[in-house]
């Protein structure tokens, strides 16, 4: 049929159909989701979305939007521009003990630095705002020490709120703070 109607007889021959606006197809989109107007039906892109209805776009977390939120569905047009979900960018800490190149406030999604510390060097990476490994000197750092292999006679202990604990002279690793004070005793002349 090519949509027409003739009166015949006093009656439309064929009825008249209902005209029924166009619907609208979410675009592609990445990273995001959209929450459809009045009801907060869940949309996603390729979704059909009826004549004047509208949806708010959402980002995906580690993302934020640029641009137009709001897609509106006309007779089958979508009435503006969408904007996209751009990924966070990665806030660099101030680092006491280290040094971040290049001096810069923040990283890219993507973009890399690196962490300077005086026993090594870190390369750092920015993904969706999250910095990784984790920007610190201290990271990596061995948490304990293992025993001295001497005999010679000492006092080990460490400091646990403000009382000294004495510990096993025959263990062999000491936690980070641990003291290992040797017994200077008078020497003996011949």
């Amino acid at each position: 049929m090519d949509g027409r109607s003739v009166c015949i007889n006093g009656s439309w021959a064929p009825a008249p159909r209902e005209c029924v606006p166009k619907s609208c197809r979410i675009p592609v989109r990445l990273h995001v989701f959209f929450l459809k107007r009045r009801t907060s039906q869940i949309l996603q892109s390729g979704d059909v979305i009826e004549d004047g209805s509208s949806a708010t776009m959402i980002c995906l977390r580690g993302f934020h939007l640029q641009g137009n939120g709001v897609l509106e569905c006309h007779r089958g047009l979508i009435t503006s521009h969408l904007g996209h979900c751009a990924p966070h960018e990665c806030l660099l800490p101030t680092l006491s003990g280290g040094s971040i190149h290049p001096l810069t406030r923040t990283l890219a999604d993507g973009q890399q630095a690196t962490l300077m510390c005086s026993t090594r060097n870190v390369t750092l990476t920015c993904s969706r705002g999250v910095i990784s490994p984790s920007p610190t000197c201290m990271g990596n750092a061995t948490t304990f020490c293992t025993a001295p292999r001497d005999t010679t006679p000492a006092v080990i202990y460490s400091l646990q709120n403000g009382h000294k604990v004495e510990m096993d002279r025959y263990q062999s690793a000491y936690p980070n703070g641990t003291v290992f004070q040797y017994k200077v005793e008078a020497c003996q002349t011949s």
